[in-house]
This record gives C-alpha cells, sequence and structure tokens, in this order.
C-alpha cells in the first residue's frame, strides 16, 4: 500500500464484521455449520414482502443527516485537484451509493473541506492509477453515546471515472491528486441511419437491415448496445432473481412516471361481459419531456417490461451491471479503464457467460453459485454498507450458501436491513470471515438469507 495515500484501515479478519457487548461470550458459542444441507440445497425464494427500498435508505447511519442541493459534474479530459482516498476492499463504480463513517480527525477534516468546495473527493482503486469521482450528498457530524469524539457520516454516490497523473501529501495531512476526468467514447452504430431503435416494431429486427447493408450481420450485433443489453438480461435472468433495473430505477434515462391498471368491459357476441385487464405505462422521456403511452393486454405485460429496457440508457445500464456483478477486483478495475459503452457490455456479457460459483478467497471453497443470487434492494444484489468501525463492505445477497460456519450470537445492532438480525460467518475450511447471517425478527419474507462481503469471495471462472 502506498503510504502517501490516505487510507480508511481494514480490521483484522477476526474483527471485520461488527462488533457488540457480548463479544466475550461470543467466542464460547459453537459454531452452526452449513454443510450442503438438504434443506439448503433445495431452498427457494419465493413471496418476498420485503420493502426493498429501507436498505438503499441506509437508517443504520440515522436520521439526521443533511441533505446537500446541487450535482457536480466535472468536464471531460478535464485535470482536477481532489482529495484522495483508498477503501480496501472496494472499488467504486459510477453510480454506486457509498456510506461512509469517519472517526479519524484528519479524515474528518479532509471531508469537511471538500464539503465547502465542490463536494467531491476521489476514491482510487487499490494498487491501480484509476478511480472513481464521489459526490457527497448528505452528512451528519457529532458524538455518539458510545464514541468519545466526533463522528462524521455522509453518503456519498459516484459519478466520473478518472485516472491518476500525480499526488501528494500536504503539510495539512491531505493526499491530494492531480487527475484526469475520463470521458465515454460514443461509437455511432454502423446501422444509425437505416434503423430507428426506439421502434417496437423493429426491437428484434436484426436481420432485415443488414441484409440491406455490405456489413454481415455479425457486425451489426458487435455493435449493437440494445441487442447486448438484451442478452445480458438473459443471462441475469439465469443467474437468479437480479432485479434489473427498471425504468424506474436512477440507472435509466426515460422514466417511468406513471403506472395504471385500468378494467375494460367489452360485451361479447353473446351479451356476456368480458372483463379484459390492461396495462397503461407512461413513459416521460427526459430528454425533450415527449409523453408516449404504450397499452397492452395482460398477456404482454412482460412484453412491454422488455420493451421499457430498450429506453434504457446503455451507458448508466452498463455501469448498473458493472455494480452488481460479484467480480474480483482486477476485472473491476479493467471495467474502469474501459473507454467506451459497448466495449463495457461486452466485456460483461463475457464475464456472465463464464462464471460458474463463487468461492472463498482464501482457500477456494465453494461458497455459492450464481444461481443463489437475489436482490434484497431496489438498487441491486451488491450494495455498499459501512459497519461501527467504519469499514466499508460490498455485500452481496444470496438466499443459499454452503461451506459456511456461524460464528458468535446474533444482534439487531446496526442492522444494514431493518428487521433482521445479522450472524457472522466464517468459511467452514479456513476460517475466512465471508459475511453475515440475515435472520428475519418481523415475519418478514424470506425469513433468512445471506449476506457475502465481495472482498471476500472470488468467482470461478471456466
Amino acid at each position: 500500500m502506498d503510504e502517501d495515500m490516505n487510507v480508511i484501515p481494514a480490521r483484522p479478519e477476526s474483527e471485520s464484521s461488527f462488533t457488540t457487548d457480548e463479544e466475550d461470550e461470543d467466542n464460547n458459542v459453537e459454531n452452526d455449520v452449513v454443510l450442503n444441507s438438504e434443506d439448503e440445497n433445495n431452498r427457494r425464494v419465493e413471496g418476498i414482502d420485503y420493502d426493498p427500498s429501507l436498505p438503499a435508505q441506509h437508517t443504520y447511519l440515522g436520521s439526521n443527516l443533511r441533505e446537500l442541493s446541487g450535482r457536480v459534474v466535472l468536464d471531460d479530459e478535464a485535470l482536477v485537484t481532489l482529495p484522495l482516498l483508498t477503501l480496501p476492499g472496494v472499488i467504486l463504480i459510477p453510480g454506486q451509493i457509498l456510506p461512509l463513517r469517519l472517526e479519524h480527525p484528519a479524515m474528518i477534516a479532509m471531508m469537511l473541506n471538500a464539503i465547502e468546495k465542490e463536494r467531491t473527493f476521489g476514491i482510487l482503486a487499490t494498487d491501480s492509477d484509476v478511480g472513481t469521482t464521489v459526490e457527497i450528498r448528505s452528512y451528519s457530524r457529532g458524538i455518539e453515546d458510545d464514541a468519545e469524539e466526533s463522528v462524521l457520516k455522509l453518503k456519498a454516490e459516484g459519478r466520473q471515472r478518472f485516472k491518476l497523473i500525480e499526488r501528494w501529501r500536504q503539510d495539512d495531512g491531505f493526499v491530494m491528486g492531480k487527475v484526469k476526468i475520463m470521458c465515454d467514447i460514443e461509437i455511432a452504430h454502423p446501422f444509425d441511419k437505416n434503423l430507428d431503435f426506439t421502434s417496437r416494431g423493429n426491437k428484434y429486427n436484426y436481420k432485415l437491415v443488414p441484409a440491406s447493408t455490405v456489413w454481415p450481420s455479425f457486425v451489426f450485433r458487435m455493435y449493437d448496445s440494445h441487442f447486448i443489453m438484451h442478452k445480458i438480461n438473459d443471462q441475469l435472468r439465469n443467474w437468479a432473481n437480479i432485479s434489473k433495473p427498471s425504468p424506474s430505477n436512477p440507472a435509466v434515462d426515460h422514466k417511468i412516471k406513471d403506472v395504471q391498471q385500468t378494467v375494460h368491459e367489452t360485451e361479447d357476441t353473446e351479451g356476456s361481459i368480458q372483463i379484459r385487464k390492461t396495462v397503461v405505462t407512461t413513459i416521460r422521456r427526459d430528454d425533450d419531456d415527449e409523453m408516449e403511452s404504450i397499452e397492452s393486454s395482460e398477456d404482454e405485460e412482460e412484453d412491454a417490461q422488455d420493451f421499457s429496457q430498450t429506453l434504457a440508457s446503455p451507458y448508466k445500464y452498463s455501469y448498473w451491471v458493472a455494480a452488481n456483478l460479484p467480480l474480483s477486483d482486477d476485472q473491476r478495475v479493467e471495467l474502469l479503464k474501459i473507454p467506451t459503452t459497448i466495449g463495457r457490455l461486452r466485456f460483461e456479457y463475457d464475464l456472465l457467460q463464464k462464471c460458474l460459483f463463487l468461492c472463498c478467497i482464501q482457500c477456494g471453497s465453494k461458497i455459492c453459485t450464481r444461481e443463489d443470487i437475489f436482490s434484497m434492494s431496489v438498487e441491486g444484489p451488491l450494495q455498499n454498507y459501512v459497519n461501527l468501525s467504519g469499514h466499508v463492505h460490498e455485500t452481496l445477497t444470496v438466499y443459499r450458501v454452503s461451506n459456511l460456519a456461524l460464528v458468535g450470537r446474533s444482534s439487531t445492532q446496526q442492522s444494514w436491513f431493518p428487521g433482521y438480525s445479522w450472524t457472522i460467518c466464517e468459511c467452514s475450511n479456513c476460517g475466512h470471515h465471508i459475511g453475515w447471517k440475515f435472520m428475519s425478527v418481523k415475519s418478514t419474507r424470506p425469513e433468512y438469507f445471506w449476506g457475502i462481503s465481495r472482498a471476500n469471495i472470488q468467482p470461478k471462472m471456466n
């Protein structure tokens, strides 16, 4: 680790999770090992009634966070000077939410200084020269009951990629860096003049247009971001119940503003009344405020949802996929370096096809398969959460695991998922910290699930 970096240190593996006053008693509790039990192997998540908006609110940070208005966008290719920070186990992707809990006076001073100016700092990927600018969205400062000194809590959002040019440590201890904002290069589609991508009739028309040009159809698919997005959606469905970004998700430019279900009564030839349910979806285009209505029968509702995906921004969608896949640090850094949207989408599709299962980063024991992943948050299955010690965990939610041992007692203190208690879990083969088991305390479904720290697992590729 470079000595000239602001680093929030990781705690030892045995302490990398939450801590409670019952820690000494917890060490005497016998481990509950999960080893491919029949119940676990046959488990499925059905009928989830948990509010997925709760984890995204990060309520464990408190309710007194001060919201900051306005947004900061730095010019592409601009050279800017930012305070730099490195978080062990975190490779931030644009669009990801980053919660922080800071107690070190120097860190607090650096963040308060950033809030007074551009509200922006940089997260540099470990052992790399690329990173992501981070904009502070809300914060609070005060002295908590269990803390002797002031604590700064904040929520921030990854914004733009950057490349590090140089860095230095100031007299006040802040590590600063001159960075170059990396822009996304938009590659024009070779058939833009021949095909209107917003036309529903041309949604699957991948053969007709290439047939009228000198290019073969595979060239068309290579540069068709919507086609690759459709293929990625198919892969995500194969992975598990991963919530794809809906038009109400921030990762989409065209947002569904209103969904109304109406019942139409029509008379058949015999005079009886038939009930036909339709879904009327009103879509608002952010760029020109045009309104478009799409009406489909109940049988076509799934197709209408698929169609709404074609209205998504490929640029933001590519980052949503990158943020929610349990990739290794090297793979995430590689994604940050790719300068084009179509290049990111193709790289992600390739990784989705190759990933078989997730294993312990220490000993390689199988922890879960890609089919075990599901979303407990509206933002997706992999999100950042911060514990009481200030350590940030990129946590993946899964409903089925193997080769894990529970350690200590359960607790509801500072739970990232309101209504659930947590228990530390380790690899049953090597004792490496893997994550937590979350158990419902309010009769919500699912009854339990697992949170896996991305930094402590690695994908097994074929």
